[in-house]
Order: structure tokens, then sequence, then C-alpha cells
């Protein structure tokens, strides 16, 4: 049911051989990919991932390079996904460009309890903003 692989280096190459792994498994509800140098290639799989798993309850991608393409691929994933509680995004150089396609992604999602998105590239100004959007941003 958990899976953690903080720190490992998995990069895009590792993270796309887990997204199509982990797409259909039928008993994960959390997975850490803290530290492990994911980008954008990496958060497409994810993305993918995340419309097909059904199980999977929290997502921790905190300390990646995810930036806001790999933010977008994931919201879009975000928006068919029925099983998801939590997603942490802290420390990923996400501008508010990528937490507004979050924002748009939760609008279509109701399963999302916290998206966290800490240590990210926000002005005082758009944290406000986004805070008074969502109360599901932790900022």
């Amino acid at each position: 049911q958990f899976l953690g692989l903080w720190g490992n280096k998995v990069g895009d190459e590792g993270a796309q051989a887990l997204a199509e792994a982990l797409g259909d498994h039928q008993s994960l509800r959390w997975l850490s990919l803290v530290g492990n140098n994911i980008g954008s290639m990496g958060a497409q799989a994810l993305a993918l991932m995340l419309e097909k798993n059904v199980t999977l309850e929290e997502l921790c991608l905190e300390e990646n390079r995810l930036q806001d393409e790999g933010v977008c691929s994931l919201a879009e994933g975000l928006e068919r996904n029925s099983s998801l509680k939590v997603l942490k995004l802290s420390d990923n150089s996400i501008t508010y460009f990528g937490a507004e396609a979050l924002l748009r992604a939760l609008e279509k999602n109701d399963t999302i309890l916290e998206v966290w998105l800490r240590g990210n590239t926000f002005s005082a100004e758009e944290v406000e903003r986004l805070s008074q959007r969502d109360t599901r941003l932790l900022l």
C-alpha cells in the first residue's frame, strides 16, 4: 500500500517506468518520490498514471524540478482522477502560472483535500490571491 523512494535519483525515465507499472495497480495508496530529480517528462507520465489509477490517495513530489510545465501536466491528470486526496508539490519552482492550472483542475475535482505548494516561486500578493481562491491550496 505504501511506496517511498526518497532521494533515489529516479529522474524522468524512472518516473515514466514507475508510472507505467503503477497505472493499474489496485492496492497502492501512498507514493512518495521526494527529491528524485523528476522534471516535466516524468510529470507527464505521472499524470497519465493519475488518470488510470483508482486507489492512490497521496502523491508526494516535493523537491523535484517539475516547474510549471510539469504541474500543468499533473493538473490535466487531476481533472480525471477520483481517488487522490493529497498532492504535495512543495519546492518545485512553480510560479503563479502553474498554480492557475492547478486551480482549474481543482474546479473539476472534489476529491482533493490538500495541494501543498510551499517553497515555490510566488510573491506575497500571489500567495494571498491563491489562498482566497481555494483553501485546499496550502501555501
